[in-house]
């Protein structure tokens, strides 16, 4: 997967992709797309699209999916981190 290989720029444009063809399927690709719009310094960005993916979905608590390993589920955290970090 680009956002753990650190290929945000493609892991940007994968997601962005996978939003667009399940719209249904928004938190986990939606988190995953502002830790990588995060990990580039595009934290309004990233803010926005966090705020988009809650507003649409009631319980925006986030879950590790259990075959992520703990180190690019700690990477994917750091993102959502810097993109919900007050300027």
């Amino acid at each position: 997967m680009y956002l753990y290989s650190r290929r945000f720029d493609a892991a940007i444009d994968a997601f962005y992709e996978v939003i667009r063809l399940r719209p249904g399927f928004i938190l986990g690709p939606s988190y995953a797309l502002a830790a990588s719009l995060a990990h580039l310094g595009r934290i309004d960005e990233a803010r926005n699209v966090l705020r988009n993916a809650r507003a649409q979905i009631q319980d925006s608590r986030y879950q590790s999916p259990p075959w992520l390993r703990p180190e690019d589920n700690a990477l994917r955290l750091e993102g959502i981190r810097l993109a919900e970090t007050p300027e």
